[in-house]
């Protein structure tokens, strides 16, 4: 039921049996329409869960191979160096080829990325790992494909509403599913699947999921049209108003760029350091002893991130009941106060915060700060970027949670 609201299913509602009978054509279009629609958001849930299924168990993976946390580190960068190579590749690929052959070869690569994941333990090679992630990124690099394919998909006056969808599932894949785990212990053609190599089998299961849900289900046949085909049938409209879109100047439109890539380097590259970060922190803080199980530490870090991406989930209901009411700069300066309350917080007191002390940091920071300045500036800035559907911000968030980390050695050395 919720989803079936959340992508519109409760227009049917709207209909009378005689008028939906009238128009079997345009019904079955509109539906493969939202089939389309949801495919794409399951695409983007399943990329981002990439980083979401794997961030309370990627340290504790990373340490039992021999890793410190400046590999943890190199680990989140790689991720980024193949989701930034990808995110060119697939961008000048689905100018040539269809989209769903761009997202089957995306999804190939995170059946094969995961599937290297499970290898890194019997090896006991960080090395292995390290090229896992990699080959995962490649995989995740279709961010840029799936806005320009919504933008695609929909008309202007309704483009907006369908990005912050986007937007949230993006959100629900790398802040809710850290809540996944799973506690197995078995060895299975050789391969050893216990808490920390799980998330690789998972993720390539979600991904061989999605494969085949393309290969069945996927029209590259929709237009935009066959999205309004039941609003025409509740409220014909005698003129388009899609006309009446507003064109920047072009010093508006490069001011409105910088701001974006601006609030990216901000928002993405703080988020891409906690991603890093997080968790050994965490087991830092509640100072998990060598006594304590792998397993355990994973269901408590676990928990602790569930937590802090369920509180960031009402962030985005806010945002979403608030609708005009609250001004998007408004939003926008309560991100940005969160990220330096959260911040300045966690280093004041570090290395000896309560446990209280950082849970609200963290909450600042993940559940706060860092939904409202990723959601809402896509959202503020829509008018001056809708020019450019390929999404020069999601490259270039790339490229920047690359460098954050990558400049951040020191500081992961001193923690």
């Amino acid at each position: 039921m919720l989803m079936n609201n959340l992508f519109g299913f409760h227009r049917y509602s709207l209909l009378s049996s005689t008028e939906v009978q009238q128009t079997p054509r345009g019904h079955r279009r509109y539906g493969r329409w939202m089939v389309r629609m949801l495919l794409i958001n399951l695409i983007e849930l399943t990329a981002e869960s990439a980083r979401g299924i794997v961030m309370p168990t990627l340290f504790l993976y990373c340490q039992s191979l021999g890793g410190t946390l400046v590999t943890m580190g190199l680990l989140t960068s790689a991720f980024s160096v193949g989701r930034l190579l990808s995110s060119f590749f697939f961008g000048w690929l689905c100018d040539r080829c269809p989209y769903r052959t761009v997202y089957l070869l995306a999804s190939a690569c995170g059946i094969v990325g995961n599937v290297i994941y499970l290898f890194a333990d019997p090896k006991a090679s960080v090395k292995i790992l390290l090229f896992s992630r990699f080959v995962v990124g490649l995989g995740a690099g279709n961010r840029s494909v799936c806005r320009a394919d919504v933008a695609r998909m929909t008309s202007v006056s309704d483009r907006l509403k369908y990005m912050n969808r986007l937007s949230l599932t993006v959100f629900l894949g790398y802040a809710l599913t850290p809540g996944i785990v799973w506690d197995i212990d078995v060895n299975f053609l050789g391969l050893s699947l216990t808490a920390l190599t799980a998330p690789g089998l998972i993720l390539a299961l979600m991904n061989a999921l999605t494969f085949g849900l393309l290969l069945c289900l996927y029209d590259e046949s929709i237009t935009p049209h066959d999205g309004q085909i039941m609003d025409d049938i509740e409220a014909p409209q005698p003129a388009k108003r899609e006309t009446e879109v507003y064109e920047p100047t072009s010093k508006l439109l490069y001011l409105g760029v910088a701001v974006f890539m601006a609030l990216n380097v901000v928002g993405r590259g703080i988020l891409s350091i906690f991603e890093t970060i997080n968790v050994p922190m965490y087991l830092a803080v509640v100072q998990a002893s060598n006594s304590t199980t792998v397993t355990s530490q994973v269901l408590a870090a676990s928990t602790f991130q569930f937590h802090a991406g369920l509180l960031g989930l009402f962030c985005y209901g806010a945002i979403e009941f608030a609708g005009e009411r609250i001004a998007q700069t408004t939003w926008l300066y309560i991100g940005l106060a969160a990220l330096v309350v959260g911040d300045a917080w966690l280093a004041l007191r570090w290395p000896s915060p309560s446990f209280g002390e950082f849970t609200g940091a963290i909450f600042c920071i993940w559940s706060i700060g860092s939904p409202l300045l990723t959601a809402v500036s896509v959202a503020a800035f829509q008018p001056s970027l809708a020019t450019d559907n390929k999404a020069l911000g999601w490259v270039f968030s790339a490229l920047q949670r690359l460098l954050v980390v990558s400049c951040c050695r020191s500081f992961l050395r001193s923690l």
